[in-house]
Formats: structure tokens, sequence, C-alpha cells
């Protein structure tokens, strides 16, 4: 997957991320892995055999941020390149792993402060942060 965020503030800087807990590094990896498709804590938890609790709690020290912030955030970033790209919303919806366009619109809001609409009409969100940029 392609570099998400790049002039957004919450950008995950990668000497950074060495230093992060195994937890952090394997949610980091997870979602860079597997973007655009349903993320979830709940596999990876699995998978390794750890609390969920843990890792959640590892990742916000680590990042400053929940996981699940961090998942709404890349796949925000992911909605906004494409819908500027002209992809149905229903199609992204789809992809991303939202139960409908409603969801992945609500959610988008949450993140951006913004709808995908006025995103798409002014192309940006937060404080001016231009997301969905040559991905």
């Amino acid at each position: 997957m392609e570099r998400l965020f790049r002039n957004a503030a919450f950008l995950i800087d990668p000497e950074e991320e060495q230093s992060y807990s195994q937890a952090t590094r394997d949610i980091l990896s997870y979602v860079r892995e597997n973007c655009p498709g349903p993320l979830s804590l709940s596999e990876i938890a699995k998978d390794r055999s750890w609390n969920i609790d843990y890792m959640i709690r590892s990742f916000r020290r680590d990042t400053g941020m929940t996981p699940h912030k961090y998942i709404a955030l890349v796949k925000a970033d992911y909605a906004a390149s494409r819908a500027r790209e002209g992809r149905k919303l229903q199609e992204l919806a789809d992809l991303l792993g939202y139960a409908s366009v409603s969801s992945l619109s609500a959610s988008f809001k949450n993140v951006t402060n913004r709808s995908l609409s006025e995103f798409r009409q002014r192309g940006t969100c937060r404080e001016g942060v231009q997301l969905g940029a040559a991905s």
C-alpha cells in the first residue's frame, strides 16, 4: 500500500516506528497490508494469541491514538483519494468493509469534520489537511 497521509499531522514516522512495541508494529503492518478491505484487530490478536486490550494499550502508548482511530484515518484517506477519482461511494463502502454508504460517510465525517460531498467540492478536510493526495 502506498504511503498515506504524506502531509498530515498524524503521520507515523518510519524511524520512530522502530521503537514501538511488537504489538504496535504488527497493527501498523496489518493495516498497510490489508487496506483497502475490512480490518479487524481481533484477527491480529487471535493470530498472535494476544489480548486485544493489551494491543490497544500498546498502540495508544506508542502512537498517541487508538488503533481504531488509526484505521479510521487510513480508511478516510483511501476513501478521499478514490472519491476524488470519481469512484462510487457504495463501491468504496464495500471495499473498505463498511455496512453501508452512511456508515462510510459517518466515519469519514468523524475523522475529517467534513462530509465526503464537501470534500469532493473543496478537496480539504480538518484544518486544511489534504487527504487523498497522490497516493
